[in-house]
């Protein structure tokens, strides 16, 4: 682990680019093939967990040690990392462009409209920009509350700071100089997505009021502007309330999305009939295919497998096992739509095929033949789109719920590619399961399943 950045003291950022100039991590990412590019970089945005508001994991520099940092930091780091993403995409290699790039940012965060902000951009022409840079992403943390409110969420953070990366996608594909200046308007469009997707079951409860009142303090509405909107909270409103100024940025709609999912989604285990409707008619509203609200509740109910115990507003809200067994079932789903595809990639791999048939007969696969099989199954993921989503945070979990589905699903598969033991190459460690053993272990055996999962198969 490097242990040589510490982004609460002076001078981070300098620090960060040294060490990527060594080597120490990588600063890019690769497309996987026939994965569309704005898709991609959802992807990457999800797994880092900066869509929902915390560092969930760093893009680029995942070996440093984080260990000592604060949320705030961690949260600080993983947005300039995802900036250094965006522009990655849209002009040149970081490490190429790494001047031109922070003067752009600092032109970019020069149209924000913070106070807090302001008071920094009136030194622009002293000192490093490296340093103001440092200045301005930690006020982009820094959240407002009262003193009650402090007394309450005193380890809240910025949830809303994605909107500086869509944001900032627009100011570098466009040229777009005010881009930032939208960000009121934006606040205000997800605030309003979570009260339509609070308010869908006709219910409000404590766990989404809460909720509710974390990204506010992300906002900048002052004291009475939150009390305001917080009484707000209830009143009816529908989806055409729902402005999105003439925005079709692809990943601003999404995350309008992943906010309305994660607010049906984040306190109840399954959702009401109620709110999946209003999610489909959302879906509509925004032009996404359907497909894209399955990846999306998926992509929520790993972050929460995942994180139930560090997120502040996760916090004993949900039976993980629950949730497990709902992702069972939407696994079958999305395999279902791809079954044609997905049996012609497994033809191409024999070993993956000997592997799974092993599983699915009982034999207990070993620690070398899982770490295979997860290495050869996110190869075949990477090339189909509607499989990218078991890169996600726990989608490692999903593995055992995958060997079992895939042979009731589509068995042509494994007769056409009947083979011998002495046929397979000897295995090697690729790849471990992302979550730690003590987490795994607490989540029901794969094996007590096999009849639940052939059962809702049958069904199918």
């Amino acid at each position: 682990m490097i242990k040589s950045l510490a982004p609460g003291s002076k001078g981070w950022i300098k620090k960060y680019f040294e060490l990527a100039e060594k080597n120490k991590f990588p600063v890019k990412k690769r497309t996987p093939k026939n994965l569309d590019e704005q898709y991609f970089l959802h992807l990457e945005f999800v797994k880092s967990g900066i869509v929902y508001g915390y560092p969930s994991k760093l893009i680029f520099a995942k070996d440093l040690d984080d260990a000592s940092w604060t949320v705030d930091e961690k949260l600080k780091v993983l947005l300039f990392e995802a900036l250094i993403l965006i522009w990655n995409r849209g002009k040149s290699p970081i490490l190429q462009s790494k001047e031109e790039f922070l003067k752009a940012l600092l032109k970019f965060y020069s149209n924000h409209r913070s106070k807090g902000l302001k008071r920094y951009l009136k030194f622009m022409n002293r000192g490093s920009v490296e340093m103001l840079l440092e200045k301005i992403l930690a006020e982009r943390m820094h959240v407002k509350p009262s003193l009650r409110e402090w007394i309450y969420y005193h380890s809240s953070t910025n949830m809303l700071c994605f909107i500086d990366v869509v944001l900032f996608q627009d100011f570098v594909r466009n040229d777009n100089d005010s881009a930032l200046s939208k960000y009121p308007e934006m606040v205000e469009t997800l605030l309003t997505a979570y009260q339509l997707g609070a308010n869908a079951d006709g219910i409000i409860d404590d766990g989404e009021k809460n909720l509710f009142k974390y990204l506010l303090l992300s906002s900048q509405y002052d004291t009475r502007g939150r009390k305001n909107l917080l009484k707000k909270l209830s009143s009816g409103l529908e989806i055409s309330n729902l402005r999105l100024q003439g925005n079709t940025n692809w990943l601003y709609k999404r995350y309008i999305l992943d906010i309305s999912v994660l607010t049906v989604f984040f306190n109840h285990d399954e959702a009401d009939p109620k709110e999946l409707e209003h999610l489909n008619k959302l879906i509509i509203y925004l032009n996404l295919p359907e497909q894209e609200l399955d990846e999306s509740i998926i992509a929520i109910e790993s972050f929460i497998v995942k994180n139930s115990e560090k997120v502040e507003f996760l916090k004993n809200s949900h039976s993980i096992e629950k949730i497990y067994n709902g992702l069972t079932k939407k696994w079958i789903k999305v395999l279902s739509r791809n079954k044609d595809k997905l049996a012609h990639e497994l033809k191409e791999s024999k070993e993956l095929v000997y592997l799974i048939k092993k599983s699915t007969l009982g034999t207990e696969l070993t620690k070398e033949e899982k770490s295979k099989v997860k290495s050869q199954f996110l190869d075949i993921a990477k090339g189909m789109p509607a499989l990218a989503i078991f890169m996600l945070p726990g989608g490692a979990l999903l593995l055992p719920l995958v060997l079992k589905i895939i042979p009731d699903l589509i068995p042509s598969a494994f007769r056409d590619n009947e083979i011998e033991e002495d046929e397979i190459p000897a295995l090697s460690t690729e790849i471990s399961l992302e979550l730690p053993p003590e987490q795994i272990s607490e989540l029901p055996s794969s094996d007590s399943k096999n009849e639940t999962d052939k059962d809702d198969n049958s069904k199918k």
